[in-house]
């Protein structure tokens, strides 16, 4: 990355934004400190007072990467598109859960189907023992009353 800001510095230098953009700057805060009176105003009156202006926006315009409109975007740019990687990621990564959770709910759907088979397959084989039972306990009742009643015969 730093080389790419050098190679991008040393190109705006050459094409002059940089130059012709601190000029601009300094013209627009020239004329917005001291508008009209420069028409009155005698030779180097405003020297001092603008020499601060001077020095800060050479400083800024020599030293900071964001100096330069295109640079500043350009750096915007990476900044946005960083951010749109990383929202993509995330929807890949929700994509991926997703995924995974209707594959869970096949499953959980499919062990739902045999359970409910088996609690059928269950339940009437439960229903048939009761049944045996039922019939057994009332054959075993008409075998002693049948016993009893030949007792009594006798």
């Amino acid at each position: 990355m730093e080389v790419e800001h050098i190679k991008d510095e040393q190109h705006s230098t050459k094409t002059g934004r940089i130059p012709f953009a601190f000029l601009e700057d300094i013209h627009k805060r020239f004329v917005r400190t001291y508008g009209r009176a420069v028409l009155i105003a005698q030779a180097y009156a405003m020297n001092d007072e603008f020499s601060r202006v001077l020095n800060q926006q050479m400083e800024y315009y020599s030293s900071d990467p964001h100096a330069d409109r295109i640079t500043r975007l350009r750096g915007e740019m990476n900044q946005v598109r960083n951010v749109m990687i990383q929202n993509i990621d995330k929807v890949l990564d929700r994509g991926d859960r997703l995924e995974l959770l209707v594959d869970k709910t096949a499953k959980l759907q499919g062990n739902t189907s045999r359970f409910r088979k088996q609690a059928l397959y269950f339940r009437r084989t439960m229903w048939w023992r009761n049944a045996n039972l039922m019939l057994s306990e009332v054959r075993t009742e008409e075998h002693v009353i049948g016993r009893q009643m030949k007792i009594v015969r006798v």
